[in-house]
């Protein structure tokens, strides 16, 4: 019988993984999820987690399977559009604390950014937050 999946191996970052055991072990349960998953898993990641008391930077798996090059806590990665995601947990939690509405316009928080939008008049162009990322 085939032994199950061996654990990935982490590796080693020159910025050194202080945070407590507990966390440490957690997130390291979090990075072998990223490998792991069901819905495909990635061949390698880095996780890299800094508070005012701690930080955790470990790296897993490989970048290319077929040469099975290791990953790295320096290596670049592309993140597509990772940051529209998080522009929208941002923008939603400031709507929920009361400090701007998905529907006030572009132009009261952003000006600069509602300038460049200027030469499109077509009513669904109208620069309101919450069509601000919208491919337009």
């Amino acid at each position: 019988m085939a032994a199950g999946p061996e654990p990935p191996a982490f590796g080693e970052c020159s910025t050194k993984t202080t945070a407590p055991k507990a966390v440490e072990e957690a997130l390291d349960g979090v990075l072998k999820q990223i490998l792991d998953s069901p819905l495909g898993g990635a061949p390698g990641a880095v996780v890299s987690v800094r508070t005012k008391d701690w930080r955790y930077v470990k790296s897993a798996g490989v970048i290319d399977p077929d040469t099975g090059s290791r990953v790295d806590c320096q290596m670049p990665f592309q993140i597509g559009s990772n940051t529209k995601m998080m522009t929208a947990v941002v923008l939603l939690q400031l709507h929920e604390e009361g400090k701007l509405s998905v529907d006030d316009l572009l132009s009261v928080h952003l000006p600069e950014i509602a300038a460049r939008r200027a030469h499109q008049t077509a009513p669904a162009c109208a620069a309101h937050i919450r069509r601000f990322q919208l491919h337009r």
